[in-house]
């Protein structure tokens, strides 16, 4: 009977952190000196009161635990029981299965207020791509990214706009859940732009060759939109006449259509090969666009179809996001992934902000932090 009578207390009682095991021996002698009356009546309100007066319930129970399992399951209101009365609520802890419980509120109030942003409209290109936020502690989730300034970090899928930078959504990387995720690259871009497509607006999508696949360009189609996207060589969709080199002479381009896709094969002057997918470009429009380049001390002309320059030039969305957000940071030294996770969301915020108060007040980005840190503080 103790020990089921003090499970009930643990995961009933509204708790405070306590000090020492003394305190709540303390606290709890206090509540035996109101005498047989208040007992009877608390015996009265219900079946809790049967579990308190229980005789065999006594301080002898608190006394055996460490001071290690009263802080963490017999955490006590000394106002409440000092007056005699114990406040029985329903135990509220966070869910054991979410790997992001300590920031799981703050971040769908976040990604929520992203989506559903009304002052801002994005243009018709938006990209879908990895964002890093920096942090070399101990987290189960970190990742290590060559490419990004910071290496390593936390992940989150994001989308942005092409033109702007404006985070328009977001996801983060919770690692390896359960194996491999088959379809992963399909998966992030239909979440990343489902709120646009619920909304009725048509776009294209701008991403790298982990996201870019037949079935994604198929999908995105249905709904009335484009992509446009390089992709790896081992995809099993691809021609063999696309995937090969052999034979071939730098600087020339190979078109392939199959329906409303259009892929281009270039192989350019360093002899590497270039596989861009697009449903956004005619097999009849496509332009080669002669540019020149250096290439040691020698200037050469190549010649660099028109699909291949229109992904150099939109696909930098997230990667405007976060040279912005490195220029002006509120990030401090910190140990704690949530808080620093934090730190991210506050700079993407702020420069959303910025984005969206520029198109109607034009103003430097610096002064707009300035007044904006001010109202903050002004705040009650």
């Amino acid at each position: 009977m103790p020990r089921d009578t003090f499970k009930f207390i643990s995961s009933h009682i509204e708790t405070y952190d306590v000090g020492q095991p003394d305190d709540v021996c303390d606290d709890a002698s206090d509540t035996s000196d109101d005498g047989d009356v208040e007992e009877k009546e608390e015996a009265e309100n219900g079946p809790e009161g049967e579990y308190f007066n229980c005789a065999e319930y006594s301080d002898r129970d608190f006394r055996d635990l460490s001071e290690e399992q009263l802080r963490k399951d017999v955490r006590i209101k000394r106002g409440i029981v000092g007056s005699g009365v114990v406040k029985v609520v329903p135990a509220i802890t966070p869910n054991a299965h979410d790997s992001f419980s300590k920031i799981r509120v703050i971040l769908d109030k976040f990604i929520s207020n992203l989506v559903n942003q009304t002052y801002y409209k994005p243009s018709n290109s938006v990209s879908v791509d990895e964002h890093l936020c920096s942090y070399k502690g101990h987290m189960w989730a970190k990742v290590f990214i060559k490419s990004k300034p910071g290496r390593y970090g936390i992940k989150f899928w994001m989308c942005a706009d092409c033109e702007t930078g404006m985070t328009l959504n977001l996801q983060m990387y919770c690692g390896k859940c359960g194996g491999k995720e088959d379809n992963q690259g399909f998966r992030v871009v239909r979440d990343m732009v489902l709120p646009m497509l619920c909304r009725g607006n048509k776009f294209t999508v701008v991403c790298d060759n982990f996201f870019c696949t037949l079935r994604l360009s198929h999908y995105l189609a249905s709904c009335g939109c484009q992509l446009l996207g390089t992709m790896r060589i081992n995809r099993k969709e691809l021609p063999d006449e696309a995937k090969t080199i052999k034979g071939r002479t730098p600087d020339t381009t190979i078109f392939f259509s199959k329906g409303k896709c259009k892929l281009i094969s270039y192989f350019n002057e360093k002899k590497k090969l270039v596989l861009v997918l697009s449903t956004c470009h005619e097999k009849n429009e496509i332009e080669i666009v002669e540019q020149d380049v250096f290439i040691g001390k020698e200037k050469m002309t190549i010649h660099k179809p028109q699909p291949i320059l229109d992904y150099n030039h939109k696909m930098g969305g997230v990667d405007t996001v976060e040279q912005m957000t490195r220029y002006y940071t509120c990030r401090r030294r910190t140990n704690r992934w949530n808080i620093r996770a934090l730190y991210d969301m506050i700079d993407i915020a702020a420069l959303n902000a910025y984005k969206t108060y520029s198109n109607y007040h034009p103003c430097k980005r610096v002064d707009f932090l300035n007044n904006l840190s001010g109202a903050l503080m002004k705040m009650k």
